[in-house]
């Protein structure tokens, strides 16, 4: 009996070893759930950051589109800029080109100008008849040129005021000179 008892025991101690081991793995399987859980837990938690960072990353694509659009604008608008600066800068060679023509051709009439480098030239003539008498004379010739007289300046210094511009040809300032 006593070998039966013996038996027993061993069995007995067998069966306890055994549901301790089960107890282990039991704990041991539920620890690596709660870690798997934890990492389906990260892993939501990374997708749905990888997605904010893909909607992000798309705005900023559209972004980085739309501020090389707009570059691509101001471009062309620097070039016809540019185009129309070297234009203006032309017109105003052109304009300044008149003057000193129209200046030294007065020169060569000694005709009597007052001091002026802008399109608008001063012709002096003195008396308010002789300046109406001159403009009306130009006018019969195609030029309308104004006479400026008293009380817009001082008696005794009306003057025509002639007034050039890039419409007017090197023609126009030699017929007026003639």
């Amino acid at each position: 009996m006593q070998a039966a008892t013996q038996g027993m025991d061993t069995a007995l101690g067998r069966i306890s070893s055994g549901v301790a081991h089960s107890e282990d793995t039991a704990e041991a399987i539920a620890g690596i759930h709660n870690t798997m859980a934890n990492m389906v837990n990260r892993i939501r938690d990374i997708a749905r950051a990888t997605e904010e960072q893909s909607v992000a990353s798309q705005d900023i694509s559209s972004h980085v589109e739309h501020i090389n659009h707009m570059s691509q604008q101001t471009d062309q608008q620097i070039h016809v800029a540019s185009e129309e600066t070297a234009q203006l800068r032309a017109l105003g060679q052109q304009l300044e080109a008149l003057v000193q023509r129209f200046r030294a051709g007065a020169r060569r009439h000694e005709l009597d100008l007052l001091p002026s480098e802008t399109p608008i030239q001063p012709l002096l003539c003195g008396a308010e008849a002789d300046a109406l008498a001159m403009a009306a004379a130009l006018e019969r010739q195609g030029f309308w040129v104004a006479a400026i007289r008293p009380p817009t300046v001082p008696e005794g210094s009306a003057r025509l005021r002639i007034t050039l511009s890039v419409a007017h040809t090197e023609g126009d300032v030699d017929k007026l000179l003639d």
